[in-house]
């Protein structure tokens, strides 16, 4: 027998029961797909490969250089975007660094060789977590409306996973930091995906793993929120006077949680 921890946590104020099939936002990563080595070594070598393929486009430059400029440019803008939420694409991020050495105004085919190139290493760490379409698609059954809002600086890689592991087709609206400019828990990026999907805030969950961007996120939005604990980071910075409708350790029994909130 499965066994999931589920917790009902508070009793959401803007109502106690659901009449009508809700708007479900997912988040992608450690919620739907989980990784077995998410850690700075998989971006030093993603770096290490983009570095690479702009090399062999015959631009005159040392690849390990290219590659440590890049790595230190990307933690030192995940560190300021942890704290302002502001989402900059890779495409900026690569430039900027290239400016460093020199080269500016580059065709954007170029950097997107670079770029596609740092994702195609990144994307293999991610695994669909097993039972995830079967959910998707009972959920769909009952008429439930799927979104994504996911925090990521490419759109590319976001659309490209959901293409590899076959979750396109679930999802009615996909929301992307890296085109909205604005990352989880911003208001902003809440507001445009409840736009998308015309949906009122009451009437929408927020499914994710991680308790600031996706929790604190939705609840200031006046939406309930489910956390996803499996594949959650274990250090996570959590308010205690901030609180998930509901602890959920098997993704796959959220349709079990749903039916706790319809009653």
């Amino acid at each position: 027998m499965r066994v999931a921890i589920i917790k009902e946590i508070q009793r959401n104020p803007i109502g106690d029961h659901f009449l009508k099939p809700m708007t479900l936002f997912f988040d992608l990563g450690n919620t739907l797909l989980y990784s077995l080595d998410p850690g700075d070594e998989n971006i030093k070598i993603a770096c290490v490969h983009a570095a690479a393929a702009f090399a062999e486009l015959g631009y005159l430059i040392r690849p390990n250089d290219l590659a440590a400029a890049h790595y230190h440019n990307l933690t030192r803008y995940y560190a300021i975007r942890d704290g302002d939420h502001i989402e900059h694409s890779a495409e900026q991020i690569f430039i900027q660094t290239l400016e460093e050495f020199g080269f500016t105004d580059l065709p954007a085919k170029d950097i997107h060789a670079a770029i596609q190139a740092f994702y195609a290493y990144t994307q293999s760490n991610w695994y669909l977590i097993d039972g995830v379409p079967e959910l998707l698609g009972k959920l769909r059954q009952k008429g439930h409306t799927l979104g994504l809002i996911s925090n990521a600086s490419s759109i590319q890689d976001v659309l490209t996973q959901l293409q590899s592991h076959r979750l396109s087709d679930f999802f009615t609206s996909v929301n992307i930091s890296a085109a909205i400019g604005f990352r989880k828990p911003r208001r902003e990026i809440f507001e445009a995906a409840l736009k998308n999907a015309g949906v009122e805030a009451g009437d929408a969950v927020m499914i994710g793993d991680t308790f600031i961007a996706d929790i604190l996120g939705a609840k200031r939005m006046g939406m309930r929120a489910v956390w996803a604990t499996r594949y959650a980071k274990t250090d996570q910075v959590i308010l205690p006077d901030v609180h998930a409708d509901f602890l959920l350790d098997d993704i796959t029994l959220l349709e079990e949680v749903l039916d706790l909130m319809i009653r």
